[in-house]
């Protein structure tokens, strides 16, 4: 079988920062002393090996004493900030640069008597965070159906989760200027999310098939499969024990991985498909 990489694909920045970040950390203390506030990527193989150190995830723990509390490149609410350091706990912050510029902007505009729209999924843990930073003055759509029999302030500005689709951003964008005219705009979604979708889109008219590597509950992961997915026969999967038997009908495989999913995972799943004989197609 023949397989292409995309060109594009794997760790992003703010993951790689992250996950350096707690590693740097076990090699200053025991993991027993280190939470997680949510886990530190969407990757079951790095949090198992974090598990095996002893790294578990905050939860519902109050005595942080001596503890460090590693945040996310997701973020956390600044709300949730104050509470671990009066549990007494010490603040590692992985967040990720461009997550904590999102963060920063929608605090100023708070602050100057801006009414927020943020793009984004509904309870992801980024979305979370940054609506943390105007809690009352803030709302959450997922698409342009969510704009319907709303109505917004004079002093309205449109902000996004960092891996959100960049076309629902702009088609949110386009709804919400003729319902807000005045409305001020900073797309804030991550060069790297619009970078891997462009890629996956290219791999597209090389191969027969695709295959997505990278966590189910990752959302750029998601979104690189649903760009692809009408043009080729796509497959989500976490690691190379999740490869479709259907996947030895096509001659030509191309493989792209989520910001969250570790290079060695990615060559597994390449060797895997290479090692597959491929058969006629049905």
């Amino acid at each position: 079988m023949k397989v292409i990489l995309a060109d594009t694909y794997g760790f992003c920045g703010g993951v790689k920062k992250a996950v350096n970040l707690i590693y740097s950390q076990l090699n200053e203390c025991e993991g027993t002393n280190i939470l997680m506030e949510g886990p530190i990527i969407h990757n079951n193989s790095i949090i198992k090996d974090l598990d095996s150190k002893g790294v578990k995830l905050l939860g519902d723990n109050k005595d942080l004493k001596n503890k460090k509390i590693v945040v996310r490149a997701h973020g956390i609410t600044p709300q949730k900030e104050v509470q671990i350091k009066n549990w007494g706990g010490e603040i590692v912050d992985g967040t990720c640069p461009i997550v904590k510029a999102s963060q920063l902007k929608i605090k100023k505009y708070a602050q100057d008597g801006y009414f927020i729209v943020i793009t984004g999924d509904i309870g992801h843990a980024e979305v979370i965070g940054l609506v943390g930073y105007a809690p009352e003055s803030s709302v959450v759509v997922a698409s342009t159906q969510d704009l319907q029999n709303k109505h917004f302030p004079p002093k309205t500005v449109l902000i996004s989760q960092t891996t959100f689709s960049k076309p629902e951003f702009y088609k949110i964008e386009k709804e919400l200027k003729d319902i807000c005219p005045t409305l001020e705009t900073l797309c804030t979604i991550c060069s790297a999310t619009k970078d891997r979708q462009d890629s996956v889109k290219r791999l597209a008219d090389e191969v027969d098939a695709i295959i997505v590597v990278g966590g189910i509950n990752s959302s750029n992961t998601k979104r690189l499969k649903l760009a692809v997915e009408d043009k080729v026969p796509t497959w989500l999967i976490e690691d190379s024990s999740e490869i479709p038997k259907e996947i030895s009908k096509y001659k030509t495989v191309g493989v792209t991985a989520g910001a969250s999913t570790p290079d060695f995972i990615i060559n597994q799943v390449v060797t895997a498909l290479e090692l597959l004989p491929n058969r006629d197609k049905e």
